[in-house]
């Protein structure tokens, strides 16, 4: 009894160390999706054919869509489906306000 309590209690601590991305700002979903290729300056990486981000000129739904339905056939850049429509719209806004 005592070992499934301190389990019990050792489960309760532990779920709340991680963050949800449904509680994630803007910049820390582009941390978690996007900084990876696109570096966290949004600069890209020109050698690996990775286009810059910051300053783009797509709107906002172009950024959206293309987080979660992808940029088209030929397209190295990974779809982001799982993510929701709000969460696609804070990495758009977070990208968007990039200086």
């Amino acid at each position: 009894m005592k070992s499934l309590l301190l389990l019990f209690t050792l489960s309760l601590l532990l779920s709340g160390c991680g963050q949800t991305s449904d509680e994630m700002s803007g910049k820390e979903l582009y941390e978690k999706y996007c900084a990876k290729c696109h570096k966290s300056t949004g600069k890209g990486n020109f050698l690996l054919g990775v286009p810059a981000n910051k300053g783009t000129k797509l709107s906002y739904w172009e950024i959206k869509i293309k987080i979660t339905k992808g940029s088209g056939k030929h397209s190295k850049m990974p779809k982001f489906p799982h993510l929701t429509d709000t969460q696609a719209g804070l990495i758009a806004d977070y990208l968007l306000s990039m200086k």
